[in-house]
Order: structure tokens, then C-alpha cells, then sequence
């Protein structure tokens, strides 16, 4: 790989990961998480106690858990390196019809 390759798929992993956190804490945190006082007198589910945490800091209400955002931010590195593999792709593609 050459050195701006290398360059560019960094920056197209670095992007794709900001974005899946933005969305991530944004949107589906909201539409998950409609009414944040709901956990003070209901259990949550197994899986939702993995995503997300319940500080007394933060008046039990529920935040996202460093492995929420370990596997967040590793979903949009895979989703931006997927990214610029299909755009190099396509414009060599598109190289080899133009020529």
C-alpha cells in the first residue's frame, strides 16, 4: 500500500467511526431510550445492561457503557474501511471502461 492509501483509509475509518457514535448517541440512543426514568422502576434486560450502565452520578438513569462505545466506534471503523475499499474499487472500474 502506498503511503496516500494508507493516509486516505484512515481518514475513511476515522470518519466512518465519528459517524456510528453521532448516529449512535444522537438517534438510536433516543429511540431506545424514550423515557429515561423508565429504569427507576423496571428491570432492564440482560443485553441492555452490556450497552449501557446505570451511574449514581447520573440519578440511575441509564448512559452508554465503555463497550457501547468500543463496539459503536469498531462498527463505523468496519463501515468506512468497507467504504473506501468499494470507492477504490469502482474507480478503477472506471478507469480500465474509460481507457
Amino acid at each position: 500500500m502506498k503511503r496516500n492509501q494508507i493516509k486516505k483509509s484512515v481518514w475513511y475509518i476515522s470518519i466512518g467511526a465519528l459517524m456510528a457514535l453521532l448516529i449512535n448517541y444522537a438517534v438510536l440512543e433516543e429511540i431506545l431510550i424514550p423515557d429515561r426514568c423508565y429504569y427507576h422502576v423496571n428491570e432492564p434486560t440482560k443485553l441492555f445492561d452490556i450497552f449501557y450502565s446505570f451511574p449514581a452520578y447520573n440519578g440511575g438513569h441509564p448512559v452508554p457503557s465503555i463497550f457501547n462505545f468500543i463496539c459503536t466506534a469498531f462498527t463505523g471503523a468496519i463501515i468506512g474501511l468497507m467504504n473506501y475499499e468499494l470507492i477504490r474499487y469502482l474507480k478503477s472500474k472506471i478507469k480500465m471502461l474509460v481507457s
